[in-house]
């Protein structure tokens, strides 16, 4: 991304957080007042945020000064690089960005794993669901497959009104299987089971191993 649209998505960015306190212009003046003793003219506050391209006052937070980038991040609790549209992550721990940009988990997720106190009991669970990808492909699958986008499947393809209907194809057999999306959650849920039992068999005998050993 240059960097006439990086200024655009830092406004964009600047508007969208601003609104999120429910603060007009003055208010937000005010505030910034208030709490650094420094006075940002509504202008400034007002060009900071223009995110279209056309405006005759676009890009004008190219030219923010560095204090006063520091006070919209410490006054929204976003991180700089999230203002400047050099990260989607908002969150001002270094640790917290670490693990969201390498994992492409949500702030949220990482600070209820990292925070919350049945994490180790979680942590057991993901750790599993890791060692096993099967069962990630059969939740993944169970929860966002949408029929209406529903292009093709090993094998086969989609019915011209795969709205309604997909057709399986098995080369093998030579024969094509209507599937309906009903049935193709039942399916997928079915799948789903599956995994986890196989996970909760291994689990069972990884402990009694384990038990032997120590016994």
């Amino acid at each position: 991304m240059n960097k006439e649209k990086l200024s655009l998505k830092m406004g964009e960015r600047l508007r969208k957080l601003r609104k999120s306190r429910g603060l007009s212009y003055e208010r937000l003046q005010a505030a910034i007042s208030e709490k650094y003793g420094v006075e940002i003219s509504k202008d400034s506050l007002i060009n900071y945020e223009v995110s279209d391209e056309n405006h005759t006052k676009r890009f004008k937070n190219n030219g923010m000064r560095v204090e006063y980038l520091r006070y919209f991040s410490d006054f929204y609790h976003v991180s700089a690089d999230y203002l400047l549209a050099l990260s989607d992550i908002k969150a001002t721990d270094s640790t917290t960005r670490d693990i969201c940009e390498k994992t492409g988990l949500s702030e949220h997720t990482v600070s209820r794993l990292t925070q919350d106190d049945k994490r180790d009991k979680w942590a057991e669970v993901i750790d599993q669901l890791v060692l096993h990808p099967g069962i990630l492909d059969a939740l993944h699958a169970y929860l966002f497959f949408d029929v209406d986008y529903f292009a093709t499947v090993e094998d086969g393809k989609a019915s011209d009104d795969h709205k309604k209907v997909m057709v399986l194809g098995d080369s093998a057999q030579k024969k094509v299987v209507p599937v309906y999306p009903r049935m193709m959650d039942g399916a997928l849920q079915l799948e789903v089971q599956r995994e986890l039992s196989d996970i909760k068999q291994q689990v069972k005998k990884g402990r009694r191993e384990n038990a032997k050993e120590e016994g």
